[in-house]
C-alpha cells in the first residue's frame, strides 16, 4: 500500500473518473527496486465523508522486480479504514479541541445533513487509536519537521492542531507520515 498525494480532494476525484489522474509511482518499499512501478488494475472502495458515503477507484501498481502489487491510495484515505482522513481528523477535532462529547459529536455530524452512520463505537475506536499513536505522531513531528510539539496525554487537541497547521501549508500529514514513519497513520 502507498499513500500518494493527489491533486484534488474526493469530489473532484469522483468526478473525473476514468480520467482520475494517477501519480507515476516510483520505487518499491517491498524489495528496493527504484524503478517505475506498473499499472496493475483497479478496485473500488468506500469512502464516508461527514457528507456522505461514495465509492471511488483505487490503482493498483505492481513492481517489476519483485512482482509485488501495491495499491495506490490518494491521501484523503486511511487504510483499512472508511473513513475519510479529513473525516477523522474533523471528528478527532471535535472531540479532543472542541471538547465535545459523542453524543454531541454525532449531532453535529446529523447538522450537514450526513448519510453517514457515525455512531459512539466509532468515535471511541478513533479517540482509541489516537491516544495509541500519540507517541508516534509526536516523533514525526519532532524528527521530521520544524515543529516540536510541547504536548502531553493530558492535552491532544494540541496536536491535532498541529496536524491542520501541517496541513493549512497544502502539505499532505498523511503522505509525508506514511513516507516517514515506519507505519501508516491510525495503524493499529
Amino acid at each position: 500500500m502507498i499513500i500518494s498525494k493527489f491533486s484534488n480532494f474526493i469530489h473532484p476525484y469522483l468526478s473525473l473518473g476514468e480520467a482520475s489522474f494517477y501519480p507515476t509511482q516510483y520505487g518499491c518499499k517491498n524489495c528496493g527496486y527504484l524503478g517505475k512501478l506498473h499499472r496493475h488494475g483497479y478496485y473500488y472502495r468506500n469512502v464516508i465523508t461527514v457528507f456522505g458515503t461514495y465509492k471511488i477507484k483505487v490503482l493498483r501498481v505492481k513492481c517489476p522486480s519483485c512482482k509485488k502489487t501495491h495499491a495506490l491510495l490518494p491521501h484523503f484515505l486511511v487504510p483499512y479504514f472508511q473513513y475519510s482522513f479529513y473525516t477523522i481528523l474533523f471528528l478527532l477535532f471535535l472531540n479532543f479541541v472542541m471538547d465535545f462529547s459523542y453524543s454531541e459529536i454525532i449531532s453535529h455530524v446529523k447538522k450537514y445533513k450526513s448519510l453517514c452512520a457515525l455512531n459512539h463505537s466509532s468515535l471511541s475506536r478513533f479517540h482509541s487509536r489516537f491516544i495509541s499513536k500519540f507517541n508516534e505522531i509526536k516523533s514525526f513531528f519532532a524528527n521530521f519537521t520544524d515543529i516540536y510539539p510541547e504536548v502531553d496525554l493530558n492535552n491532544l487537541g494540541i496536536l491535532i492542531k498541529y496536524i491542520l497547521s501541517y496541513e493549512r501549508k497544502n502539505i499532505s500529514f498523511n503522505t509525508s507520515y506514511f513516507d516517514s514513519m515506519p507505519s501508516y497513520f491510525f495503524s493499529s
